[in-house]
């Protein structure tokens, strides 16, 4: 059955077998040990209702604190993508609801950014971001595991950052360097909130997932 792509749930194609994309993903519900002076990293906030999603139509560019409301009635998915060069917002707000056989069209007119799902009614969760500058979609979609079905509902809003204004980088607890599909980061990790920092030191497009196994699960 052929449903929509939420941005904030990438999943694989049945039709791409062996293919694993890694969500880039931020602890964004946990306070930094170190965190930085609040003056110095810009912020903004994306509100999510039962009917929209309200953005600023500017935001700052360069690294800056991304807050998610949701104030709607039920769970949500939100993503955020960048809109690539060549490409229209347009084109990836239509492209997130084509279906599977959209999927890979869609990644040569997106990049995606950082995700938060789901988010309870009435939660928020925040994360830091490098926006450089460009033009952004936000994606909401009532949560799911997996594929949102055919005709699901997706909420859009679409901002620019025009200009460098955030420069300062947040002190991180924990570094992960994604290096083409290899991972260099510490084997253990202490309990209790931490800001992740991900960098891309491949050649190739990546992504992560970072999921909590059950107990009892091995991987």
């Amino acid at each position: 059955m052929s449903g929509s792509i939420n941005l904030s749930q990438v999943r694989t194609a049945r039709w791409l077998p062996g293919l694993l994309l890694m969500l880039l993903f931020s602890l964004s519900a946990c306070q930094p040990v170190q965190a930085p002076a609040a003056s110095a990293i810009p912020a903004f906030t994306i509100a999510v209702s039962d009917d929209a999603v309200s953005a600023p139509e500017v935001v700052p560019g360069g690294i800056v604190r991304v807050t998610i409301q949701n104030n709607s009635s039920i769970p949500m998915d939100i993503g955020l993508a960048r809109v690539l060069e060549g490409s229209t917002s347009e084109e990836v707000i239509a492209l997130a609801q084509g279906g599977e056989e959209a999927f890979i069209p869609l990644l040569t007119k997106a990049s995606f950014l950082p995700s938060v799902n789901p988010v309870d009614p009435g939660a928020e969760r925040w994360f830091y971001v490098d926006l450089r500058t460009g033009v952004f979609v936000v994606d909401a979609a009532e949560h799911v595991e997996g594929m949102p079905g055919a005709g699901a509902l997706h909420l859009n809003a679409v901002f620019s950052a025009d200009e460098i204004v955030g420069v300062t980088e947040p002190v991180a607890d924990v570094a992960v360097d994604m290096v083409n599909f290899a991972y260099a980061m510490p084997d253990e990790i202490q309990a209790g909130p931490q800001l992740w920092q991900f960098t891309n030191s491949g050649e190739q497009w990546h992504m992560m997932f970072v999921v909590d196994l059950a107990e009892g699960a091995g991987v």
